[in-house]
Order: C-alpha cells, then sequence, then structure tokens
C-alpha cells in the first residue's frame, strides 16, 4: 500500500512528522486513493503539497488556494490554483459551490483566519464521499503574533475544543433521554455541529474535523 509521505519526491515545508499522521487519516476513513475526489489544499507556497496530492489521488481534482500570484505556475493538469485570500467572502463563496471532499488549510495560520475559513467551509464539505477538513500548523493557536495564546478564547485550539460541547449539546437539551435529570440552561439551542460533526480528532499540530452523512438523530430542537 502507498504511503502519504512517499508521494513527496521533492523538497517539501510540510514537517515529515505530519506523514504517519495522514496515512492514519486516511487509512481509518475508507479512502481509496484510486477514487475521484475534489480536493483542496490552502496554501500552496512551493506547490509541492498540490502536486503530493495530486500523486497520491491519481484520479482526483486538486484546487489549490494562496494569496501569492505566481502560485499560479503550479497549475497542470488536474491541478487548478486559485488566487485570493482566504477569508475573502468573494473566494469562499466561490469555494463553497465546489462542495470539496477533502480540504486542507495550511494556509496563513493566522487563528482568526483559520477558524474564519473552516466555519464557511465545512458547511459545504460533501460527506457522502469523504467530508473531512484538516488543519495543519495548530501550534500558531499558541501564538500571540498569530492572534494567539495560550488558553486564549479566540486561539483556533480552543475554538475547536469548543466544538466538543456542541456535538454533546443535545445531552443538555434533552436530558430525559440522557437518563439523568434536567439541567439548567436546557434552552441552549442547537447548533449545525450539533447535527453534522461525526468527530474530531486532535493530533500534534494537526486537527481533523470529520462530517456526518446525515444529520445526527439526536440533535432535536427544543
Amino acid at each position: 500500500m502507498m504511503q502519504f509521505s512517499n508521494s513527496y519526491t521533492e523538497h517539501s515545508s510540510k514537517h515529515r512528522d505530519y506523514f504517519p499522521i495522514y496515512d492514519n487519516i486516511f487509512s481509518n476513513n475508507g479512502i481509496d486513493r484510486k477514487k475521484s475526489y475534489k480536493i483542496l489544499e490552502i496554501g500552496v507556497d512551493i506547490g509541492s503539497g498540490v502536486r503530493a496530492l495530486k500523486k497520491y489521488f491519481p484520479n482526483s481534482e486538486i484546487y489549490g488556494l494562496d494569496i501569492k500570484e505566481e502560485c499560479k505556475k503550479h497549475e497542470e493538469e488536474n491541478i487548478n490554483i486559485i488566487i485570493g485570500s482566504q477569508v475573502s467572502r468573494d473566494i469562499l463563496e466561490e469555494l463553497s459551490k465546489k462542495e470539496f471532499d477533502i480540504i486542507i488549510d495550511d494556509g496563513s495560520h493566522h487563528n482568526n483566519h483559520v477558524f474564519t475559513t473552516f466555519e464557511e467551509l465545512f458547511k459545504s464539505l460533501n460527506a457522502n464521499n469523504v467530508g473531512l477538513y484538516i488543519v495543519e500548523d495548530i501550534h500558531t493557536s499558541y501564538w500571540p503574533y498569530y492572534g494567539g495564546g495560550y488558553k486564549n478564547p479566540n486561539s483556533s485550539i480552543e475554538k475547536f475544543k469548543n466544538l466538543i460541547d456542541h456535538q454533546n449539546l443535545w445531552c443538555i437539551r434533552d436530558p430525559i433521554s440522557c437518563h439523568v435529570p434536567p439541567y439548567k440552561g436546557t434552552n441552549v439551542k442547537s447548533t449545525y455541529y450539533e447535527k453534522w460533526l461525526e468527530f474530531i480528532q486532535f493530533y500534534e499540530n494537526i486537527i481533523v474535523v470529520k462530517k456526518r452523512k446525515k444529520e445526527s438523530r439526536c440533535s432535536k430542537p427544543i
């Protein structure tokens, strides 16, 4: 079985520690590399990432997004480069229409950018095929220069942690089905993530969020 690390036949800025994580992600989510997927990588840089994705997924359509005009030179058959900001409203609307199967955010790593992009694009993920959203270099959550900081509620890591609560909100709103006494504050409203978040995984420097194929039966409005 081909490993994702073997797709990188050139210099890459991607951390080598990420390769076994990707092998684990792809193998544990039933991803067949020979199938046709629509994949977006945010952050093209020297182009090694989009070329590796093309090599690993030879029948897929690969998209790359970057703010630098020179990244357009990495465009080739089955690799489409879009120039623009990952927090541009027009760009996000354009990307949402494509309904990607897999999205990898290796872009600006600025905390505000990371979660803004996630909030917009996760909703348009095509979960019928895969529905995976992957965020790299989450260590910038702890760096003030990137708008983060340890336990900073506005950091990416803290916002993604909060999704765990969203996933389990039905236990607060519908305590009877959980066989527990009612809680105060059971007027908590249902959220999109309660309905559609299947799981969230935290690796060293990487977060993986999986979208459900069907709305959760536990997410009932009150």
